[in-house]
């Protein structure tokens, strides 16, 4: 079960980084 929270974690964090950068304008 740890295994699996450690993954569900991890793919949070990466797809608030996603969303995150997708916010910031790069111009």
């Amino acid at each position: 079960m740890q295994e699996v929270e450690y993954i569900n974690v991890y793919g949070a964090r990466v797809h608030n980084l996603k969303n995150i950068d997708a916010e910031i304008p790069r111009n």
